[in-house]
Order: C-alpha cells, then sequence, then structure tokens
C-alpha cells in the first residue's frame, strides 16, 4: 500500500500485504474466520514472494530501476542509492533499535541477575523493534509535493547531497523535462530468455536448501521459501506478475522434489484413516494444518544417526577432561554440564 501517511513522512515507499480475515468453507458456503497460526507460519514465505520480489519486478516494470545484492546477503536494493541517503531517512536505523535494545538487556539483568538466554533476547528485540518505531498518525498524507521538497530539504542539511539527481541516475526511464531526444523508433524486441539460467537456478537451490538446513534440524515449507527469496540474484529476466507471484513456490516445489539434494519429508503415516467426508478438496485431512509439515535433508539425518550411534557404542571408557582443563572450566557443576560433550568423541583443544 504506497502512498500510506508513514511513507508520505518518511519518504520511503513500502508496502503491506492486505489479507481478508475471512474464508468461505468448501463444505457447507458458510464464512469462517482464517486459522491466525497458519497465517503466522506463512508470514516469511508471503513477505519474500509479495513484499519482495512481486514489489521489486513492479519497480523495475515502471520506473526501469536495477536492483543489486543487500552486504547482508537479505535481500535486494535499489543500485545508485547511497547507505547514507538510504540511513537518513529511515527513521528506525539499526543504530536506534540497538541502542534501545541495549537498555532493555540492562534492565532484564538488573531485574533477574542474569544476561537473557536466547529466548528472552528474542523477545526483547522484537520490543526494541516496537519501541523504535514512530507513531503512525491518523492524518492524510498531504500534499505530496510538499513532501517531496521537504525530503530534499532533509537529505541537503544531512549529507549535502540533493535527491533531484537521483531519480535519473537510478532509473533508465526519462521523464519529460529530461531533455532526451525522443527515439526516432521503438527499440528492437530483445527475444526471450527465462527469469534464471539452469545454473542459476541449481545454484540458488542448492543454496537456500543449505542456508535453511544449518538454521534448524528440521524446517518447514515457509522457512525454504524465504531462504529462495533472500539468496535470488538481483539481476534476472524480466517478468509481469504472474511469473514473479509464481516463480519461488515452483523453485520450492522443485528443491522439495529433491533436485538440489534428497530432501525427506518428516511426517508419520496418517493414523486412523480419515473418512472422506473429513477431507479437503486437495485430499488432506481437515485436521491437518496446512503447510506445517517438516522437512530435513538425508545428509543431516544422516549426520545424526552417526552421532547417535557413536554415542551408544558400549567398552569405551567414558573421557575426562584434564585437572587444568577441569579447573579452567570454572564451577563444578559446569564439567558435568560438559560431560555430554565429551561423549561425542571430540577431541578436547
Amino acid at each position: 500500500m504506497p502512498g500510506t501517511p508513514a511513507a508520505a513522512i518518511t519518504g520511503r515507499q513500502h508496502i503491506h500485504n492486505v489479507i481478508l480475515n475471512r474464508v468461505r468453507r468448501e463444505r457447507d458456503g458458510q464464512w469462517r474466520t482464517l486459522d491466525g497460526k497458519a497465517l503466522y507460519r506463512e508470514r516469511a514465505a508471503a513477505a519474500a514472494a509479495q513484499g519482495a520480489l512481486v514489489m521489486e519486478n513492479a519497480l523495475t516494470n515502471a520506473l526501469g530501476v536495477e536492483w543489486g545484492q543487500r552486504p547482508d546477503g537479505h535481500g535486494r536494493e535499489i543500485k545508485g542509492v547511497s547507505q547514507e541517503i538510504m540511513d537518513e531517512f529511515s527513521k528506525r536505523t539499526r543504530q536506534e533499535i540497538a541502542s534501545v535494545l541495549g537498555g532493555l538487556i540492562e534492565a532484564y539483568k538488573a531485574e533477574r541477575g542474569h544476561d537473557p538466554d536466547a529466548r528472552a533476547l528474542g523477545s526483547l528485540r522484537l520490543h526494541a523493534n516496537k519501541l523504535s518505531r514512530a507513531a503512525k498518525g491518523d492524518s492524510e498524507p498531504g500534499d505530496l509535493r510538499a513532501h517531496v521538497r521537504e525530503w530534499a530539504q532533509q537529505a541537503r542539511r544531512a549529507e549535502g547531497q540533493a535527491l533531484e539527481p537521483l531519480g535519473p541516475a537510478v532509473s533508465n526511464r526519462k521523464g519529460p523535462r529530461s531533455g532526451a531526444a525522443a527515439p526516432e523508433r521503438m527499440p528492437a524486441m530483445v527475444l526471450w530468455r527465462p527469469v534464471l539460467t539452469p545454473g542459476q537456478e541449481h545454484r540458488l537451490m542448492t543454496a537456500a536448501l543449505e542456508l535453511v538446513q544449518s538454521a534448524q534440524p528440521t524446517w518447514t515449507r515457509s522457512a525454504l521459501h524465504r531462504a529462495l527469496g533472500e539468496l535470488l540474484p538481483a539481476y534476472t529476466a524480466p517478468m509481469d506478475d504472474d511469473e514473479a507471484g509464481g516463480l519461488l513456490p515452483a523453485l520450492v516445489n522443485r528443491v522439495l522434489a529433491g533436485e538440489a539434494g534428497r530432501v525427506i519429508l518428516l511426517e508419520a503415516p496418517e493414523w486412523p484413516p480419515v473418512p472422506e467426508s473429513l477431507r479437503r478438496r486437495n485430499g488432506e485431512s481437515m485436521f491437518s494444518a496446512h503447510y506445517a509439515e517438516r522437512y530435513a535433508t538425508e545428509a543431516q539425518l544422516g549426520m545424526e544417526e552417526r552421532i547417535i550411534a557413536t554415542a551408544s557404542r558400549r567398552g569405551r571408557a567414558e573421557p575426562r577432561a584434564e585437572p587444568d582443563l577441569s579447573r579452567a572450566a570454572g564451577p563444578p557443576s559446569q564439567p558435568r554440564a560438559l560431560a555430554p560433550v565429551a561423549r561425542s568423541g571430540t577431541p578436547w583443544r
């Protein structure tokens, strides 16, 4: 939803995925509320497909902008816009969020007497993100031309840069005031080429599978969808909206089919069998959640089996840490906590 009050105030266009929280049930035609857990589970996939790829493709087709990979590897950004300009027009920069998060961590430690664990730290990050978000008013965006003048003045004050040359620098489309001569004839049609070459597709699918498997032992279709969206090359052939919307789901299906390495579905067989009257149109049981299945690669499962086999061997003396290492480990409780690691066979350093 470009042009919302927040976008008009900050100068950074963004979109929202608006989803009707109602659905007509196939079985009886009644309207029911959507499953909130399923929506939450698919939020990453929705952001990768509609919030990023479709929007980027639409901007390319409309404005002729080019995209480059972000330095952190999470998605793409318009080429030609300096990091200083982007930071200036972001009301919630990483530094601001980090500052708020630091205060929350200190308050947590003062209240509980210890550092936050991984779960608590994740909750604190979410809270810091919300606290640093500027409040959005209910007023109308106002005069766009007035906002443009304000943005230009803000850029000059902050970095001494003018926004006016930025448009022609990042776009290959020339406006009516550009002074460029109109072409005498339409450019020749570019021969069709695939959005990604077969080699690019294979590298993308392999990298996404490695990324999602390295992040957690088991993963969902949505997590794979997001990884593909983040790693998608910045340079792709032009697409229409339908192609952009269908690209990532098609790649997800190919990865799950084993094109980038064997993937195992970690689901027990259905028991007891569900009667046809309790199945959806696609054959799924009404009691199963949409796309909640978890997967793992064959290599991951093989590694886990080898770890279990090594740990279950009999007749081997339990490895013990040397005295110097035990003293360096701290309180007596800590060496006992390290015992599972010692049994794994990993040599001590």
